[in-house]
């Protein structure tokens, strides 16, 4: 987590055998992409840790630590904290080229 100062746990239930079109899920991917602009906008920094989420779901120790049912899996992880660096400006874009017909 490289001293990040938080993270924040997307958690939902487990679809039903299997299913991945479960609303659950999708909903806090969701969630999670809007926290991310909403942090990265009040000038947070803000990381997926993608490999948390696999850690979670098979680690029982840690599955125990997080006080999570086994009915419930971890969506997103996601730290956040001040960067250490802050750009002025975004990389130079081409204007898009959009034909409306």
């Amino acid at each position: 987590f490289k001293g990040a100062p938080a993270a924040i746990l997307t958690v939902a239930p487990q679809p039903a055998g299997g299913s991945i079109a479960a609303s659950g899920p999708v909903n806090a991917a969701i969630a999670s992409a809007d926290m991310e602009l909403q942090a990265v906008s009040m000038g947070l920094g803000m990381l997926y840790v993608g490999f948390f989420a696999m850690l979670a779901a098979k680690n029982e120790r840690l599955r125990a630590y997080l006080g999570l049912d086994p009915s419930e899996r971890v969506i997103t992880c996601l730290c956040t904290g001040y960067p250490d660096v802050t750009y002025y400006r975004s990389v130079p874009r081409r204007k898009a080229m959009i034909q409306w017909r």
